[in-house]
């Protein structure tokens, strides 16, 4: 709880017609004046994140607290101000990195809503580049997993003669998450299992079985149930990812031009002695 010290230190919106001129903003001290409006935005770029935070920024209480906080920092920056800490030049720097990061945000915001493209340009893109909007090939699967291979020999065996996979697989596999419902593994895309694993069940047509396949978790016997080809999607469905992907690239442009006109350049061989162990 603030002290009521702190709370007579601001001073509210006046209610009285001498004092129209006060009338929009929220509080004050020394050198600052804040709006409604200043504070209104604040409260706005609040919303959208977590529930807790939002909700204070709806109610007269929580605004309040806000409302204190910031007024809180902008006593302390100023009792900083006053003591020289402002002329630390690591303060100095955090400071200067504070204000880019917020200049930074607004521009590429600016930035974003220039270059964005229009509907003829999407459809241009988009016709100019399919491959990068294919679909990735997907494959329903289920398995039965055990912990050797020769038990997974003895399963395929099982299968290959006539024994429901489903049943197999609820009673031999030591695969908790799978196991009650028949060995589904629903639809795996590349990049999620090892690169040996997946090579093998991509090669499979539906309905074959696999031989065992070794993983950190034991052998494994699987079943393609189903193969979704790759195909390109109408355009409807994925203009804003293309709209994404131009912006990004525009911005990717800009951001070489900003730096050749700033001569902004990385130096790594004095980054990488920050890796080295030191000699001490």
């Amino acid at each position: 709880m603030r002290t009521r010290s702190l709370s007579l230190a601001l001073l509210v919106v006046a209610s009285t017609a001498a004092a129209a001129q006060q009338s929009r903003v929220v509080a004050q001290m020394r050198g600052l004046r804040m709006s409604v409006e200043d504070f209104s935005r604040t409260l706005v770029g609040m919303r959208g994140g977590d529930y807790t935070t939002t909700l204070r920024t709806l109610t007269p209480q929580g605004q309040r607290e806000i409302l204190d906080g910031l007024v809180d920092d902008r006593l302390f920056a100023q009792a900083a101000r006053d003591d020289g800490f402002d002329r630390d030049p690591a303060v100095a720097f955090d400071v200067e990195q504070a204000a880019a990061a917020v200049l930074a945000q607004r521009y590429r915001a600016a930035l974003q809503a220039r270059l964005a493209p229009t509907d003829a340009e999407i459809r241009a893109y988009y016709a100019a580049h399919p491959s990068e909007f294919v679909s990735a090939k997907r494959v329903k699967a289920s398995h039965v997993l055990v912990a050797t291979e020769a038990e997974a020999l003895e399963v395929r065996a099982a299968i290959a003669a006539g024994a429901a996979f489903g049943d197999i697989a609820r009673t031999t596999s030591i695969d908790t998450q799978t196991r009650l419902t028949g060995g589904a593994l629903n639809w795996i895309q590349r990049g999620v299992m090892s690169k040996s694993f997946e090579d093998a069940v991509f090669a499979l047509p539906v309905g074959a079985l696999s031989v065992p396949l070794k993983s950190p978790f034991g052998f494994h016997i699987v079943r393609v149930e189903a193969i979704d080809v790759p195909q390109a999607p109408p355009l409807d469905a994925v203009a804003d990812r293309v709209r994404t992907v131009m912006i990004d690239e525009r911005l990717a442009q800009q951001r070489a031009t900003l730096a050749q006109r700033y001569e902004a350049r990385v130096h790594q061989d004095v980054l990488d002695t920050l890796s080295r162990p030191s000699s001490r």
